[in-house]
């Protein structure tokens, strides 16, 4: 019985998953958490914790969101056939 989503696929998506998720991390905190917009919000106006609390919720979530959409994409799409080659030397 042949498998509906190859381990090959999967591993790439995972690690599809991983690399892009740090990458977008890095970028998210190389940006700066909490972003410039909110401490000005905050010092100007104590009562914006909400749009604190938001633009730091946002900066956590958006890179899972961005991890996830590869890791579909890999599922979706497959291997390309530039790592076939690699991906049976691995299964050996």
């Amino acid at each position: 019985m042949s498998k509906v989503i190859p381990d090959a696929v999967r591993l790439a998506a995972h690690r599809a998953f991983v690399r892009t998720t740090c990458q977008a991390y890095a970028a998210t905190l190389s940006a700066g958490l909490p972003s410039a917009t909110a401490i000005v919000a905050l010092i100007q106006d104590q009562s914006a914790w909400l749009l604190a609390g938001i633009t730091v919720m946002l900066a956590l979530v958006s890179p899972l969101a961005a991890g996830g959409t590869a890791y579909l994409q890999w599922i979706a799409k497959g291997l390309p056939d530039d790592y076939l080659p690699a991906a049976r030397e691995q299964q050996e």
